[in-house]
């Protein structure tokens, strides 16, 4: 077998197959968790419990890998090593402050498509802080399963640039809600794209590593969109301003 940063090149059918068995496992688990937020009325406001499909997906891989069969040490070779605590903090500052930057596009793409909000969503302190808390742990348990698991089996096969492209596209189809208005999906794909680079060229380490970095870059996303974002504008939202990000990013990579 040929090797790549120490694991192992994989025949690509099964890679293939794979990726396709947990995508669809995805799937399905999001859409019973969002029967299950129905039943439960759980207000979507603080948090969609579908965001915790892609590590539940990543779980049912991991408990398939300790299964004693033929395949268990084709899915091992694909789960990335660990980085060393020093580096991984170092790219978690680096990507809350690129994302951080990347909030103040949406703030400026609001202001000037006149979108802002103008009321304050939470009545109190509390509230805000639980917003806060579920906001960054459903974009953890999305990013476990995007940038700490798939991002890595991808890279075996071809660049990580390309990878992030293709997990950018897969992402972006799973939020099927946004898909209505054509031109919306069109910049939402675009912006999903986007940051599925930074966050996959950011995020390093093992799954879990992975999915700590790329899920508070996420969940800032999320939160500063919510915050400044009138809900009735929400094209302005999907503005692909991520695309903005490749040239300071690309310093950024070669930095690091």
């Amino acid at each position: 077998m040929n090797m790549i940063n120490g694991r192992s090149l994989i025949n690509g059918t099964s890679l293939f197959w794979l990726i396709c068995i947990w995508y669809l496992l995805v799937v399905l688990i999001a859409g019973g968790l969002q029967i299950l937020q129905l039943i439960w009325a759980i207000d979507p406001l603080f948090i969609v419990i579908a965001q915790f499909a892609p590590v539940l997906g990543v779980l049912g891989v991991l408990v398939f890998a300790h299964v004693p069969s033929e395949q268990r040490p084709f899915v091992r070779s694909l789960l990335p090593g660990a980085t060393d605590r020093r580096r991984m903090l170092r790219h978690l500052v680096i990507g809350i402050g690129v994302t951080f930057a990347f909030g103040l596009l949406i703030v400026a793409a609001g202001w000037l498509g006149q979108a802002l909000r103008t009321e304050t969503p939470f009545g109190s302190v509390g509230l805000f802080v639980a917003f806060l808390v579920l906001q960054t742990a459903g974009s953890i348990g999305e990013e476990v399963g995007w940038r700490g698991f798939l991002q890595p089996a991808l890279e075996t096969k071809m660049h990580r640039l390309w990878a992030c492209v293709l997990i950018g596209t897969l992402w972006a189809a799973w939020h099927v809600q946004n898909m209505v208005n054509p031109l919306a999906a069109v910049l939402f794909n675009l912006s999903c794209i986007g940051l599925s680079i930074m966050f996959g060229y950011i995020a390093v380490g093992n799954i879990w590593q992975r999915g700590l970095i790329a899920g508070v870059m996420h969940g800032i996303v999320n939160i500063v969109t919510f915050l400044v974002i009138d809900p009735g504008y929400a094209l302005v939202g999907s503005l692909p301003l991520s695309l903005i990000f490749l040239i300071p990013f690309g310093a950024a990579h070669i930095w690091m």
